[in-house]
Order: structure tokens, then sequence, then C-alpha cells
């Protein structure tokens, strides 16, 4: 087994406020390599000062656990019921861990959350009657509540009739699962945004557009459900000659809000003309904030079409502030696909030609409002990320949270694979840019949008390159 490398880094960080911050020691912990070339996926178990690692190699799903030593215990199998599994997601439970799953049975297919100890040895298995059967090859959505403790999963059997599932990880003695018409009514609407409260309330959020010879209308259908299946709400906004370009829903837990925030553009246009904001458990109608012409000048968007022919946003992140205001992260990212330069003659697909695809992943636009919807302010981020061909999971960024500010860490040059950086977010609007590692002495390619943060300032980072790949643990 190779020897674990340690990185460690002191780093000054008094520029970011000399009142109070002189200097910070910063760890970089890596774990020894795993060869995941034939493994078909992985879930990262935190837990405080190790992590596990289940792999799934399709055929059989094991458990490894890092020690504390930076060294991987042997793999074990994890005794999962039945066969055929769709793993859907894992997670620390207790002092061990729970796998939600579905399964071929004897003579079914069930959904199954497993319970195991830290060493993967089975403590039990919780199998629902859920009263229809699950189709294992049909797309599953889950999420789960910001403190884990809640799960939801839409659910579809083979004639494609679609349930919902909720459940509570800790207290599974009543669950609810029923067919998804007879909790929710969208008709016409194409329901693709989904919250869940730490209370087990489902939220559900639908667009529908229709055209007159006068005006475009587009509404917006906002449904809720307890976690015993009565709705809690049915609202809907209707935009008169705009439309929504992004939006998402999320759930205040701190004060049970129903929020609902995004980008509107003008009817017809392609790229946004503002902010859209509504307090939906208030049925406070929606708020259109435009943007900020100045800013976009300063962004380099100057001239009547510019924001048509260069705007491609993408609602990313909906985070709520102790005192109940939201910010609101958006991400300048696009994909283009092009043919190589040399013979195409050469494509063995027969599909019409070999194609590259390129990704970017530029420039963070920050927007923050008051409880009431009025904008505090925004910013801009500024980043750029190239890549080819790698489906950008080395791309994007991660929101580290605590009680005093947020820290926005990205790849900061990922074709060369060289640093990684942050911004730090204060809840006024100012931030402060620095680097934080050179990747490339270290040799990591660090899969930093699906780092998992374990406390005020610590996260765990997988990091691949040739089908090997090792966790990385950052204190900073």
């Amino acid at each position: 087994m190779l020897m674990a490398r340690h990185i460690l880094c002191i780093l000054l960080l008094g520029i970011l406020n000399p009142c109070n911050l002189l200097l910070t020691g910063q760890s970089i912990q890596v774990s020894p390599e795993l060869n995941m070339r034939n493994d078909f996926a992985y879930f990262i178990i935190p837990w405080s000062k190790t992590c596990g690692l289940i792999r799934d190699k399709s055929y059989r799903i094991t458990l490894q656990t890092l020690k504390e030593d930076l060294s991987w215990t042997v793999e074990k199998d994890l005794e999962l019921k039945g066969k055929r599994w769709k793993i859907l997601d894992a997670f620390p439970h207790a002092q061990g861990l729970g796998v939600a799953y579905l399964s071929r049975l004897e003579d079914r297919t069930a959904f199954v959350y497993s319970l195991f100890d830290a060493y993967g040895n089975p403590v039990e298995d919780w199998i629902p009657d859920l009263g229809m059967e699950p189709d294992l090859q049909a797309e599953v959505n889950l999420i789960s509540s910001e403190d884990k403790s809640w799960m939801s999963a839409g659910l579809r059997d083979k004639d494609g009739n679609r349930s919902v599932l909720i459940f509570n990880r800790f207290e599974r003695d009543t669950f609810l699962c029923k067919p998804s018409r007879q909790l929710f009514n969208f008709e016409d609407y194409y329901a693709g945004y989904a919250s869940l409260s730490n209370k087990g309330e489902l939220f559900l959020a639908g667009t529908e557009r229709a055209k007159s010879r006068k005006k475009q209308q587009t509404s917006v259908k906002i449904q809720g459900i307890s976690d015993l299946g009565v709705r809690t709400i049915d609202h809907t906004t209707v935009l008169d000659g705009e439309d929504v370009y992004e939006i998402d829903i999320a759930v205040d837990n701190v004060s049970g809000r129903l929020i609902m925030a995004g980008l509107y553009k003008e009817a017809g246009a392609y790229a946004p003309a503002g902010y859209i904001f509504e307090n939906v458990s208030a049925s406070s109608g929606p708020q259109l904030i435009p943007f900020d012409k100045e800013l976009l000048k300063s962004w380099g968007f100057k001239g009547k079409d510019a924001l048509q022919n260069q705007f491609t946003m993408s609602l990313r992140n909906l985070q709520f502030k102790e005192d109940g205001s939201l910010v609101v992260f958006f991400e300048n990212s696009k994909e283009l696909m092009r043919r190589p330069y040399f013979n195409n003659s050469l494509d063995p697909s027969g599909l019409g030609g070999m194609r590259w695809i390129d990704y970017y992943y530029d420039d963070i636009l920050v927007l923050s409002v008051d409880r009431n919807g009025q904008k505090q302010w925004e910013n801009i981020l500024r980043k750029k990320q190239f890549s080819q061909d790698d489906q950008g999971q080395f791309s994007s960024f991660f929101i580290m949270k605590n009680s005093t500010f947020l820290r926005i860490l990205f790849n900061d040059e990922i074709k060369n694979e060289s640093t990684v950086s942050e911004y730090i977010l204060l809840p006024d609007g100012r931030n402060y840019r620095k680097s934080i590692l050179n990747t490339g002495s270290a040799g990591l390619n660090l899969r930093i949008q699906d780092a998992i943060q374990t406390g005020s300032a610590s996260l765990w980072v997988p990091s691949e390159s040739n089908g090997k790949m090792v966790l990385v643990r950052m204190d900073i």
C-alpha cells in the first residue's frame, strides 16, 4: 500500500480582516491511491476523523475505511438484501452508515434502507410495503432534507405510474408512499423543482407557458404536502409579459418559509433581465429585480445585444443566512461541441464524425436579498475554468458554510492542474480571493463540486486521475 502523503501549508490570512485574523495553519492530508477503474460508482461516508468509502462494483458492493493513520482497510462486502441493486444514496447513521437502494428480491423489486456498523457488519434492514413495485431500470429522483434526516424518492412502476415516498431515516415506524396524482395536481405543468424540509414536508414546483395573440403568460405552480400527505401549500404565480429563465425553491428551516428565487426574462428574449424572488409561504407575490446595468458593464456586457449573445447563467445554490436573508449563486457555464481538425473518417462509431466537448465554467454571480425580497447587494466572483471531454467534473465550485462567512472553493486552472483557490464571502458582500493549494506539485486532480463538509473549516474531497482515486482531507 502506498504511503500516505501529508502536505502542511501555512497561509497568511491577515489581509482578510486585519483586526482579528493573523496567521492560520492549513493541513492537507492525502490518502493512498485506490484503483477505481472497474467501479461503477462510489459514495463517501464522513465520520469524525475518518471516512468510509462504499464502492459499487455492480455485481458486489464493498466498504473500505480510511483509518486515522491514513491507511485503507481491506475491502469488505456489504450484505445488501436481494440482488441487482441500484444504490440511490448512502449516509452516516449513528456510528455506522445507512444505504438506500432498490433491489430485486425473490418475487418483487423493493425499496430497502439497510444499516451497517462502521466495520460493514449488518445491523438492520428496513423494507417498507410501498403498495407498488418500483421499476429497477427507471430513473429515481432522491432528495434529502438539509439535516439529512428525511428522504423523499420519486418512484415509477413498469407501467410508468409515479409514486412519492417520504420517510425519516431515524424514525421509520411511519412513512408515506402514495401515487403522485393523489398528492399533487400539476396537470400540464412540468414539476422539475423539489425541496424537502427538516419536518418532512415535500414541495414541488412546475412551470407552464401559455401564448395568446397579444402576450405571453407564464405560470409557476407550487404545491406542498406534510409527511402525512396533507396538502399544505397550493400556490400559483402568474407572470404577464415576462418569463422565468431559471428558478428553484428552498425551505428556510429556521423560519419555516418556502422561497422561490431565480432569474426572469422578458417574453421572447433569450437572456435574463434580472432576478425573481417570492416568499411563497406569505403569498406576497413575485418581486422582479432588474440587473444593475453598471455591474453588467463592469462585467464586460456592453451594448444592447451583449446579454443575448453571451449570457449563459445557471442557478447553482440557495443559501439562507442566520438573519433570514437569502444568498443566490449563479454560474456562467456552457458546453460547446466541435469536430477535431483531423480527418473525421477516423471515427469508428459511424455517428457522423468524432466530437470534442469543451466545458466552460466561468464567473459566479451572487445576489443577496433580505427577508422581504429587497436587494441587499449583488457581486461577481471572477474565475475561468476550461476543460475538454471530462463532463466538467473538475469544474464549478463548492460552498463551505460557517456562522461568520462563506468560503467558495474552486479549481483555479483545470487545464494545467495548478491551484485551488477560494473566495471568502462576507455577509455584506465584500469578498477576498486567495490561493489555497498548488495541486500540480501535489499530483491532485480535485473534484471540488463533490466535496463533503465535515466541520466549520474541514472537508473531504475526492481526487481522480487515470482511473485511480485518493481522498483529500482539507482543514482550512
